[in-house]
């Protein structure tokens, strides 16, 4: 067998797990030699600054910084790709539950998330997996569509992304679709809403006639 070709951390995990049934998801090839640089100026920002700091960052406003929940999500990945390459089903489904713990609308709100991580790991959940493999495609796809809804991020307008959504027509696909969906959802709120509305307007005008009615009749004739 030819392990030569896979991420050497990620086998790491696939043997940790064949032995413990879980992984851990310290320490990662996310960060290339490119970014080295930057993690260590972020690391010694938080000690000079305090994490605090660090924490009041918008997550589309620093592009260049990356954190320990980018580098898990990078980690859960790798492993759901070596699963599926090695067909184990169980360890998978692990790395995928992992993974989608990333996506939460609340780790998107930490400085750990920003424009750059996210193309990043959205193209390798892309280039990692087979086009009907949906275990992680999907959920990356929605989490996309959540961030592009978020008037406070202008994720579309990264020429990154951009181009991401240029070069891969399986991805812009998914988010066209995950889009669609979410405006088609609130239009059918909105119409819902409006009949709901509109039923109450009858009954209480309803009710008023009723209460009127009542009233007249109980009203005693004069002489």
């Amino acid at each position: 067998m030819d392990l030569s070709d896979d991420d050497p951390e990620a086998l790491r995990r696939l043997l940790q797990y064949l032995y413990t049934a879980d992984y851990t998801e310290k320490e990662s090839t996310f960060w290339s030699d490119d970014l080295k640089s930057t993690r260590t100026e972020l690391e010694q920002a938080e000690v000079t600054l305090g994490t605090s700091t660090l924490d009041a960052a918008r997550p589309c406003s620093e592009p260049s910084m990356v954190a320990k929940p980018v580098e898990a999500a990078w980690n859960n990945m790798l492993v759901y790709a070596l699963a599926e390459k090695y067909d184990i089903g169980i360890l998978k489904d692990l790395a995928k539950c992992k993974f989608v713990l990333y996506l939460a609308p609340e780790k998107w709100s930490s400085p750990a998330w920003n424009a750059e991580s996210l193309i990043r790991l959205v193209q390798t959940v892309y280039t990692s997996t087979p086009a009907g493999d949906r275990g992680l495609r999907d959920p990356m796809a929605r989490f996309i569509c959540q961030i592009l809804m978020d008037e406070a991020c202008n994720l579309m307008e990264h020429p990154g992304f951009r181009e991401a959504m240029r070069n891969d027509g399986a991805l812009a696909l998914d988010v066209m679709d995950g889009l669609y969906a979410a405006g088609r959802y609130s239009i059918m709120r909105a119409r819902a809403f409006e009949r709901a509305h509109a039923a109450l307007r009858r009954e209480m005008e309803r009710t008023r006639r009723l209460r009127n009615a009542n009233q007249y009749r109980n009203v005693s004739p004069i002489g």
